[in-house]
């Protein structure tokens, strides 16, 4: 039977067709006929139709009519009988049903409680299944569900009747204690048990550890924390089919037992994982795209394939090579407050596998040597002890800080620049003697008048008076009224001076390029703080910038630093950045009280555990032009601008993350849970959410 919905609005689509013949023969068709056909809607009254009939097509289908009928014709729910009768024609009997929806509409048919969309399109129902716009039903009255994130006040007590969340509503043991720890729930596994299973609440806890990485995935898995604690001693291989892409490996020690271990087949891969308080065995191969995290480890073997980070870990008392991969964009292999253990230990840093690598040694203690760079590395070393840069390094750009003593073969075109601070404890023993000198090379006619005083040498006898917290410095405060430079007198934490030049020219002296800062230093135009450390030993100890000044490769400790410097470089730790302009910066756990704004492509900026000081006000951080910048852990609502020449960037936050329209260029990859805001105009981004780039 046809269906006309009620009340249809359109012509076309209410028309009812008959078929006409002769009433002699009731075969032959019947054409010319033009009367009206009689309606009954739904066993009512019999009237005439408004419209006539309409012949379809008298040579090719004789017989043929239709009549359209009005809105008010079908107007009531039910049959509507129609019929027609001519002196020509036989009797025609025929019925349309009138439904409430539209027969038409191929998505809902016109029923507007239903969504006016495809299922699993935007609007549309879900189905079930595990694709997009679908739910997972793992059994009967259960769904899966991944919570991405909560708004601000959106589950409250009044959320809940009473008695909604009480202990019968979960399984026995599936949430409690034992598989917490020190780094948050985890899954505890012992290679030295023999238990491969998977039972929630009962498997992989800290008293029932399985001994299985596989196990121990799954269980992981099921709790929604990439977690395992290799605990008792264990020595954990992860297979070369095996990978802990994206999971927490921490050692735990547990009742006494010695420290765990983890070794890595060839083919193994770890991209974006994080290795706690282990120790590291077997050649570690890693894929070349993988991102790994040591922190605290022990690494007793060579690391080769990836972009690792190291940080506060100790090496082996040997020869160990660090062969870092080819870096995705803004990545850089990083050895931050490692140590080498035992003067005669090296770190070998080969860089022979790698096209334009990135390495970082901030803080390092011991001996490196830097081998095969031909890939256009750029090589920022701060250690204490040997560097050694051999004649396989031909092009790059190797910038070498702290109080090494460094060995530069390098050849071809191979830049490197020496911004070492060199002391009395940087010449080796017997490294000048009387032999050293040609005979009369120097007498006292070589040396003018008062040439050679006290107040030319470091007085090493005067350094107890300028101890500090982080050894000896000049100090300085802006009220002290004092611009003396006698060292043993001036600068002294009980004298501090008033200006930059006084302090400089005191540290200078001492040979040891560190103020410590009690009030507010003021630096001024063409000024300059490059290669100084600055210590804040106050409550309120500033420095502010004036455009113009400069301080590149400056350190700054315990610090609120605002202005402009130009296209330097600095590192920050523990500051408060307020209003800050840079050319490019290093932060570790600094509070960022303003916005701020990086200006130099040259070099990757880096943000470290930071944190915005006013949770309700947005961090707004500008790069201008093609900057490439790694922010990671940090905690806050945070803006990003600029960025409209290229530019790689990398950003992992917790809080409200915004892209504002002057993003036109470059590429931003987003992790961490945030809320996402996208205004931008032509950047790439890349929605990694619900991915930690610290712990991975």
């Amino acid at each position: 039977m046809q269906l006309l919905q009620q009340s249809e609005a359109t012509a076309a689509q209410r028309r009812v067709f008959l078929r006409l013949v002769d009433v002699t023969d009731g075969i032959t068709a019947e054409t010319g006929q033009t009367g009206t056909i009689r309606l009954s809607k739904n066993g009512g009254t019999d009237a005439p139709s408004t419209n006539s009939l309409v012949e379809v097509d008298a040579t090719d289908q004789p017989g043929r009519y239709y009549v359209e009928l009005t809105a008010t014709e079908l107007d009531t729910v039910g049959v509507l009988a129609y019929s027609y009768k001519d002196a020509a024609t036989t009797q025609f009997h025929g019925e349309v049903q009138i439904v409430p929806w539209d027969p038409y509409d191929a998505t809902r048919m016109g029923i507007t409680a239903l969504p006016n969309a495809n299922a699993e399109a935007a609007g549309g129902l879900y189905t079930r299944g595990t694709g997009a716009g679908q739910i997972n039903q793992q059994g009967n009255g259960r769904i899966d569900t991944d919570v991405f994130s909560v708004g601000a006040s959106a589950i409250v007590s009044s959320s809940f009747v009473t008695q909604a969340i009480t202990s019968d509503k979960f399984g026995t043991g599936l949430i409690g204690l034992g598989y917490m720890s020190s780094r948050g729930p985890g899954v505890f596994l012992d290679t030295n048990a023999a238990n491969t299973n998977t039972q929630l609440g009962i498997d992989g806890i800290a008293f029932n550890p399985v001994s299985t990485l596989v196990a121990a995935k799954s269980i992981a898995n099921s709790l929604s924390a990439s977690r395992i604690y290799l605990v008792n001693g264990s020595l954990l291989t992860v297979g070369a089919t095996e990978d802990i892409d994206g999971y927490e490996i921490v050692g735990e020690l547990q009742g006494g037992a010695s420290e765990s271990t983890i070794a890595f087949a060839a083919g193994a891969t770890a991209d974006f994982s994080a290795i706690y308080d282990l120790n590291i065995n077997n050649s570690a191969v890693f894929g070349t795209a993988d991102v790994v995290r040591f922190v605290r480890c022990y690494i007793l073997t060579d690391v080769s394939g990836a972009t690792p980070t190291f940080e506060n870990c100790r090496f082996f008392p040997g020869t160990i090579t660090v062969t870092p991969g080819t870096p995705a964009a803004a990545r850089v292999a990083s050895f931050l407050e490692c140590s080498q253990l035992g003067t005669a230990g090296l770190l070998l840093l080969d860089l022979s596998a790698a096209t334009t690598p990135r390495v970082l040694f901030h803080g390092f203690r011991g001996n490196v040597r830097v081998t095969n760079g031909t890939g256009g590395p750029l090589v920022s070393i701060d250690a204490h002890g040997t560097i050694d840069l051999q004649s396989s390094n031909t092009t790059g750009t190797y910038i070498v800080t702290g109080s090494g003593t460094l060995t530069n073969n390098t050849t071809g075109s191979a830049t490197v620049s020496d911004r070492r601070v060199i002391g009395a404890s940087s010449i080796a023993s017997g490294g000048i003697t009387a032999a050293s000198f040609a005979a009369n090379a120097i007498t006292a006619s070589s040396i003018a008048s008062d040439a050679l005083t006290p107040e030319k040498f470091s007085n090493t006898a005067n350094l107890p008076f300028y101890d500090g917290p982080h050894g000896p410095g000049a100090y300085y405060d802006d009220f002290a009224s004092n611009t003396g430079t006698v060292v043993g007198d001036d600068g002294t934490p009980s004298n501090p001076v008033s200006t930059l030049a006084a302090a400089k020219a005191i540290a200078n002296s001492l040979g040891v390029k560190r103020i410590y800062i009690i009030g507010t230093l003021l630096v001024l135009v063409a000024e300059n703080l490059t290669g100084y450390e600055c210590y804040g030993i106050s409550a309120t100890a500033t420095v502010v910038f004036q455009t113009g000044s400069t301080a590149t490769d400056a350190r700054f400790e315990e610090l609120l630093l605002a202005g402009s410097i130009g296209t330097s470089l600095i590192r920050c730790f523990n500051c408060t950045l307020y209003n800050l302009s840079v050319g490019a910066l290093t932060a570790y756990s600094c509070a960022i009280a303003d916005s701020f704004t990086f200006k130099t492509a040259t070099t990757i900026s880096v943000l470290h555990q930071c944190f915005t000081v006013d949770r309700a006000t947005s961090v707004v951080i500008t790069a201008t032009g093609g900057v490439d910048y790694t922010i990671y852990g940090f905690v806050g609502d945070l803006a990003l601008a600029g960025a409209n020449s290229g530019g790689r960037m990398v950003v992992d936050t917790n809080g409200k993350l915004t892209l504002n329209a002057s993003m036109t260029a470059g590429t931003l990859d987003v992790y961490g849970i945030n809320e996402l805001i996208d205004n931008s105009a032509g950047a790439t981004i890349n929605d990694r959410r619900g991915q930690h780039l610290t712990d991975h």
